[in-house]
């Protein structure tokens, strides 16, 4: 690893050490950790300089997964911290999601959910604009059909992973139920995959239909699992009609000894008005265009 001219306060240091600062000060005063002193008193430590300590001492270090991409993660990291910015993130996550670097790219999601930002707001702020980025791409013809699909399934795999990382964090037991998956003819799934990991975090049990689902199958799935909630994943290129259909047939085939909620999510509702929910059986309808309002409406669910 080269220099970078990247530098951490002892704090800082001691953060990603997991230790108290302290250790930090104690392990620069002996020269065990290198450190240059500013005019003030105060220590700065080169990350490359933290990140070889703690590979000779076998410390744990919070950017040891990033390798000589940790300098670049750190300032995206500070970025996102002192300027709430997600620029510099969304740029190294994109320059990985083409390399296939998938578990980096967990590690880096899991790292900044740690630090205290909401999934939701990752999802929102870098996810999905990473993947509309190279949407734009391929459709202006900067992108093969390979390398979308190679792209999408690296994408998939970063929310599969995240998934069931959160599923080893010890969640609570499940104490209610959701079926989840995609319209009839949706063949991209990232946005299904978001909201069953929301869900998840948020402690529902989650039945997982995937992609291309027939309207009776969401209406069948949610009756046998006596589910509180059904949510519908549809992308933009998709109708209002086709929308209206789904609200209808699930409506007509609802049982009133099995109520739940019915969310329909996807950009295309950006577009459109509520529809008018006075004569349907649904305990609530509703439609969200990102991540963040549709967590915050589930917040209200529990």
């Amino acid at each position: 690893m080269g220099d970078s001219g990247v530098f951490l306060s002892s704090k800082q240091a001691a953060s990603l050490l997991r230790v108290h600062e302290s250790s930090v000060k104690r392990w620069c005063n002996a020269g065990d950790l290198p450190c240059a002193v500013t005019s003030g008193g105060h220590r700065k430590i080169q990350v490359e300089h933290l990140m070889a300590f703690a590979q000779a001492r076998d410390v744990s270090c919070m950017l040891t997964p990033f390798a000589s991409d940790a300098p670049a993660v750190w300032d995206g990291l500070m970025m996102l911290e002192n300027q709430a910015s997600h620029a510099k993130v969304i740029e190294i996550t994109q320059e990985w999601l083409e390399q296939s670097e998938t578990n980096r790219i967990i590690a880096l999601m899991t790292l900044i959910i740690e630090e205290g930002h909401p999934l939701a707001s990752v999802m929102d702020g870098v996810l999905s604009p990473i993947m509309r980025h190279f949407g734009s791409r391929y459709v202006n013809g900067e992108l093969s059909i390979g390398d979308e699909h190679c792209v999408t399934q690296s994408m998939r795999e970063v929310l599969i992973g995240l998934s069931l990382n959160s599923r080893q964090t010890g969640l609570k037991p499940a104490s209610k139920t959701a079926v989840v998956g995609c319209a009839r003819g949706e063949v991209h799934e990232l946005g299904a995959l978001m909201v069953r990991l929301i869900l998840e975090n948020a402690g529902w049990k989650t039945v997982y239909l995937g992609l291309n689902v027939p309207t009776e199958e969401f209406s069948d799935q949610q009756l046998k699992h006596r589910a509180d909630m059904v949510c519908v994943s549809i992308t933009p290129v998709s109708g209002w009609g086709d929308v209206q259909n789904i609200v209808t047939l699930m409506d007509r085939m609802y049982e009133s000894s099995a109520p739940y909620r019915l969310a329909i999510g996807g950009g295309i509702m950006a577009h459109y008005a509520e529809m008018n929910q006075d004569e349907l059986a649904f305990v609530d309808l509703s439609f969200f265009d990102a991540i963040v309002p549709f967590s915050s409406w589930l917040t209200g669910q529990a």
